[in-house]
């Protein structure tokens, strides 16, 4: 399914476009690409490190809600297909051999019922080779897990990611007091955001569908990465109770009491 017919299928009421970088996106795609944010080494640690971090993270700020969960059990040669809802945490994990460290997957499937489609999980995907940021890909994935399946709750197709990568970058702060956790998450974070300027600014105009379709991504995760970090400079630099308020507002989207 192309991110158009996605976006359809969510019900958002922002039909998706090609984001073509102003000026000053330009000139922050530059400032990013520096010797500033100087890649370093990420430390490997083992995927029950990294499922324990979100865990502790997310019981220390939030209460997170059952989701629909989907599942296909073999009975000898028939398969058998169950649904019913699951905490979040019991969501399988699935490891996957090519998975970068920094990145993850909700694997999720739409039922397309009358009048609204039923969206279920089946597992997140994680790398199988976790490291010290993995926990961060994790913590993105349980967020989308909270607002993915509930038609509404995201208005804007380009704020789709904003709640997730928010989320991750307080998990980066929270867990690490020296920083060195959120130096590593924001030199990925901004490097992927950098080549995703890269490629909208050359590319923009084609006519060349799957081009499209990944430009089309690139523009959801453009405008929602630099949402998410205006939201968290505010966390950064903010009082308690503006912390406070910020982990408030996303409870609320949890509880699906406002809308994004």
């Amino acid at each position: 399914m192309n991110v158009i017919d996605q976006a359809k299928t969510h019900g958002f009421i922002v039909e998706p476009k090609i984001i073509i970088p102003t000026k000053e996106v330009l000139q922050l795609s530059s400032v990013i690409d520096s010797p500033y944010l100087e890649q370093i080494r990420e430390r490997r640690e083992s995927l029950k490190h990294t499922r324990n971090s979100t865990i502790d993270f997310y019981e220390s700020f939030f209460e997170l809600h059952r989701v629909p969960y989907i599942v296909e059990k073999n009975y000898g040669i028939r398969k058998v297909e169950k649904r019913g809802d699951v905490h979040p945490f019991g969501l399988p994990i699935k490891k996957v051999k090519d998975e970068d460290t920094f990145f993850g997957s909700l694997n999720e499937v739409a039922i397309l019922t009358d009048p609204e489609p039923l969206f279920y999980y089946r597992n997140i995907s994680l790398s199988a080779k976790p490291t010290e940021i993995t926990k961060l890909a994790y913590t993105h994935e349980i967020a989308h897990s909270q607002l993915n399946h509930i038609k509404g709750i995201t208005k804007d197709f380009y704020n789709t990611e904003v709640i997730s990568i928010l989320l991750e970058s307080i998990h980066a702060l929270e867990a690490d007091p020296t920083e060195r956790l959120l130096y590593v998450h924001d030199t990925n974070r901004l490097k992927h955001l950098y080549y995703i300027i890269k490629e909208l600014n050359k590319y923009h105009s084609t006519d060349n569908p799957e081009i499209k379709n990944i430009l089309l991504e690139g523009s959801l995760y453009l405008q929602s990465t630099l949402e998410a970090y205006e939201l968290f400079l505010l966390y950064y630099y903010g009082s308690i109770e503006q912390k406070r308020e910020i982990l408030t507002k996303v409870q609320s989207l949890f509880n699906q009491e406002i809308t994004l």
